[in-house]
């Protein structure tokens, strides 16, 4: 056996590991945005049960778990010209971004009901089918492309420290792309437009389709940058040590790899950390939209800062590996982490904190004229006379239709009714904008019951053609976020700006939080690699793709159980899906609170199991100089 690759283990440039790390940017595009939105998009635009999405998502993640380890031997003991890690990572990964844009883009024939003689086929049910479909061929193409690209990574840098450097760069463009991309989306494609009215963008599944479309074009791009850049290490497998590649050999390099104790702490580790991460990663985005009730741009701000987050703690994974080797770097994540989440559990969900809270608003007198502000919140004040809409006299309101059965004079009105050559003879009141006499008011529609003279004017209803004889007043209607509020005269004292404290808290902590999964889940890879070396020492027989795919194996397991558990916790707290759904105040406080807790137990549970890994940097030197004598 050849030892030198074990005495004098190689790393490579940053610029090499960075090269590498552009497959986590396609990676990142497609996983990211699948975990982050699939369970809104479903649920919320095309009203499938949340139990449903999570069962689709729960069966093509276990079929992605079981191919695993069956493409980890594959690609272990492929003899091939080309080499054994960059054919599978081309075609898999272009097969991945093919099946991830149809995550998003539903057929219509799946979106409607199917009658098969005496059988019918709900759309729910079509929509179901469709789904499963497609998360199995997403999930098999991920595990084609993922696991020989991990197994090249173990292989391109067998350094300790390096190993760590490499997963935390990896994992931290994983994040920029990330940052760029799901995070983004809430701005670019959910910003909460103001004209779809009481329909939220989150519920207009065309904007999902176009975040696909988007990131389907990125995450191409990025595969085959880093495909490029990496054909250097294709190098010819043909002539390499393998364990043979029949049915008795497969399972027979399972069950060796399982009875290995090392990868066994690994495997339990990281099935928590993963476990914490999607949990928190599915249900935060119904807290940022139902809870925190953010705008689009909030949304960026704080899924970015997630984003953030735990790219700094992968960037900073090296160093905390230097200081305090891996199990040390573990722990101080797990206790930054769970404060951070307790913290914000104190403040939100005691009541303690408003998710609207602001601190140090400016009090505007009555009288007051407001020049050119900017809301930071919707807000509502009957008492504003907009002045900029102040109706010159002659004007004439147009178009007037009831919306309910009035009176005028003696005559009853019925609904639907255009009034038109209305004349008043009395000072009038329309919104409670002052009018002066002789005015006609053109397109005015009431925001509440009015008087114009004897008639009485319910909600909703357009006035048209009534002349008024006095001065009157449009009342104040709600103005929405970001509103440029002009020539304002308010008439009584008002509070407005100030800093958004809880958005601020929150978007910070939250942040915080994912810093420390951003040391925990590239440290675990790099653990994977170390018991990889292990075994290699021992037998000399390369096996970094079946011990790639065995850590796969447990990330798929964590993530199916994962996606079943959230979807049954939105079922738990009463979430209700559809496009018109109007979540009640309970639901939405218990989707937060499993929020702020699932996350801190699940990172604890992993923190107590892997206390009592042996593996650090002087055991794995210890064992190097004992092969060599």
């Amino acid at each position: 056996m050849d030892k030198s690759n074990e005495l004098n283990p190689q790393s490579c440039s940053t610029f090499e590991m960075t090269k590498y790390s552009l497959g986590a940017c396609t990676e990142s595009l497609v996983l990211n945005s699948f975990f982050g939105f699939s369970m809104l998009y479903y649920t919320k635009a095309l009203g499938l049960g949340p139990e449903m999405a999570g069962i689709a998502t729960f069966v093509a993640t276990l079929w992605d778990a079981i191919s695993d380890p069956v493409m980890g031997h594959i690609s272990d003991n492929t003899r091939n010209r080309f080499g054994k890690r960059l054919p599978y990572m081309f075609v898999g990964g272009v097969l991945m971004i093919i099946s991830f844009f149809f995550i998003w883009y539903v057929p219509d024939f799946f979106k409607t009901e199917l009658v098969i003689g005496s059988t019918t086929i709900s759309a729910m049910t079509m929509i179901f089918a469709y789904l499963v479909a497609m998360n199995l061929l997403l999930r098999t193409a991920y595990t084609v492309f993922v696991v020989p690209y991990t197994a090249l990574g173990f292989e391109i840098c067998t350094d300790y420290n390096g190993r760590s450097k490499l997963q935390g760069i990896r994992m931290g463009l994983n994040m920029a792309a990330n940052l760029l991309g799901p995070a983004t989306a809430w701005l670019i494609f959910f910003p909460n437009n103001p004209t779809t009215g009481e329909i939220k963008d989150t519920q207009i599944a065309q904007n999902y389709i176009n975040m696909g479309a988007a990131f389907t074009v990125a995450a191409f791009v990025f595969l085959l940058l880093m495909l490029f850049f990496m054909a250097k290490y294709m190098k010819d497998s043909r002539q390499d040590t393998t364990c043979h590649g029949n049915v008795g050999a497969f399972f027979t390099n399972m069950k060796e790899i399982l009875s290995d104790k090392y990868p066994r702490w690994v495997f339990v580790f990281m099935f928590f950390v993963l476990l914490g991460i999607v949990l928190v990663s599915t249900l935060q985005m119904f807290v940022f939209d139902d809870f925190m009730k953010l705008d689009g741009l909030q949304k960026t701000i704080t899924h970015g800062g997630t984003m953030v987050g735990m790219g700094i703690g992968s960037l900073s994974l090296a160093f905390f590996v230097r200081r305090f080797d891996k199990k040390g770097a573990i722990y101080i994540a797990v206790t930054g982490s769970v404060l951070c989440e307790l913290i914000l559990a104190g403040l939100f969900l005691t009541g303690f904190m408003k998710p609207d809270q602001v601190i140090w608003q400016k009090c505007v007198p009555a009288g007051t004229v407001i020049q050119e502000v900017v809301t930071a919140a919707d807000f509502m004040s009957p008492d504003l006379i907009i002045c900029q809409k102040s109706v010159p006299v002659g004007t004439v309101i147009q178009e007037v239709v009831t919306s309910a059965e009035q009176t005028l004079g003696d005559i009853t009105i019925p609904v639907g009714t255009v009034m038109a050559d209305v004349k008043t003879t009395d000072e009038q009141k329309v919104r409670n904008i002052t009018i002066p006499v002789g005015t006609i008011i053109t397109d005015v529609k009431t925001k509440d019951e009015q008087r114009v003279g004897d008639i009485s004017v319910p909600d909703e209803t357009v006035i048209a053609n009534v002349k008024a004889t006095t001065e009157q007043t449009f009342e104040g209607n709600t103005i929405p976020v970001e509103t440029v509020i002009t020539g304002v005269e308010i008439t009584t004292d008002m509070m407005i700006g100030g800093i958004p404290i809880a958005f601020i808290l929150f978007t910070l902590l939250h942040g915080a939080y994912w810093f420390g999964n951003g040391i925990l889940l590239p440290i675990a890879v790099s653990m994977m690699a170390d018991v990889s070396e292990i075994h290699k020492i021992e037998t000399g027989v390369n096996k970094d793709a079946s011990y790639a795919a065995m850590f796969s194996l447990a990330m798929k397991i964590s993530t199916a159980v994962s996606g079943l558990v959230a979807g049954y916790c939105l079922l738990w707290t009463g979430f209700q899906s559809g496009a018109d759904v109007v979540q009640t105040p309970e639901s939405v406080w218990r989707v937060c609170a499993l929020t702020f807790v699932a996350g801190p137990l699940a990172q604890l549970a992993a923190l107590i199991l892997i206390r009592r890994y042996p593996v650090d940097q002087s055991f794995i030197e210890k064992m190097r100089l004992e092969t060599a004598e």
